[in-house]
C-alpha cells in the first residue's frame, strides 16, 4: 500500500510541477530557456516536502523495516 501512495503522490507533484511551470512561462509571455531546471528544482522542493510529511504521518520505521506490528511479533517469536 506504501507503494501507491508514493507513486500517486509522485504522479501529482508532476502535474503540479508541469502546471507551475506553465502559469510562470504565461505571465513571462515566453517559454523559459532553463525550463528543465525549474521543474526538476520545483518538484524536488514539493518531493522532499510532500515525503517528509508522509513519514511523519505514518510514523518511524522500525529497525526491520516494517511498521507491521505482526511482522515485528512473529520476528520476535522466532529468536
Amino acid at each position: 500500500m506504501e507503494m501507491v501512495v508514493y507513486t500517486v503522490v509522485a504522479l501529482v507533484l508532476y502535474w503540479v510541477s508541469d502546471w507551475i511551470v506553465n502559469r510562470i512561462e504565461i505571465r513571462r509571455g515566453q517559454r523559459l530557456e532553463h525550463r528543465s531546471l525549474l521543474f526538476f528544482v520545483i518538484i524536488m522542493v514539493l518531493a522532499v516536502v510532500s515525503f517528509q510529511a508522509i513519514q511523519m504521518w505514518r510514523g518511524p520505521i522500525e529497525a526491520g523495516g516494517s511498521t507491521d506490528d505482526a511482522t515485528s511479533a512473529t520476528s520476535s517469536e522466532t529468536q
